[in-house]
């Protein structure tokens, strides 16, 4: 607060005839009085003031401040239950995707082994109808060797009775020629 000064000796026209003196300004000992009234209103109104914004404002503050906080602390327990479900998901997607692959190799190695069976099936088959092809042409060939034997041995008993007949004059008998090729065919295996 400014100092108080004393007017000079020519007077002003807010000076007036004072109770108590003449030539003192009036307005002053009144603002004075002023401003310590509002001092002392001041005094016992701050701490009514006070409980005032303690009972109302202050009560408001912290509702407003609690009320942000309960949806900070909401939003975070969402973004946090969020991000749980999506690891969750991501895991449910990893274990299907494992799942999954392990499946296909599951998948892949009876498939192989299914094949590899029916392969082994058919060369199974194969090599059987071949066994019995080679067993029905062995049968042939003996056969056909034997029915070439007994010709050959026909031919060969009518060419010794030709050839004793020939040599010795005599007609050799079919039964002692026959003897003679089996002895000697005997002999040569």
């Amino acid at each position: 607060m400014p100092p108080r000064t004393v007017p000079s000796s020519s007077p002003r026209p807010r000076d007036a005839v004072s109770p108590h003196g003449a030539g003192v300004n009036a307005a002053a000992p009144e603002a004075a009085d002023a401003i310590d009234a509002v001092a002392a209103w001041g005094r016992y109104c701050r701490p009514a003031v006070l409980q005032v914004m303690q009972a109302v404002g202050l009560p408001r503050v912290g509702d407003v401040l609690a009320a942000r906080r309960a949806r900070i602390e909401g939003d975070l327990e969402k973004a946090s239950q969020l991000k749980n479900e999506t690891e969750a998901v991501i895991a449910a997607y990893e274990k299907a995707l494992t799942e999954a692959r392990m499946q296909a190799q599951i998948t892949l190695r009876e498939t192989t082994e299914q094949l590899n069976a029916q392969s082994a099936e058919r060369q199974r088959k194969v090599i059987e109808e071949l066994s019995k092809e080679t067993a029905a042409a062995e049968r042939r060939i003996n056969e056909a060797k034997q029915q070439a034997l007994g010709s050959l041995r026909d031919i060969a008993i009518e060419a010794t009775r030709e050839a004793a007949q020939k040599l010795t004059g005599v007609a050799l008998d079919a039964n002692r020629a026959g003897s003679a090729v089996d002895g000697a065919m005997r002999e040569r295996g």
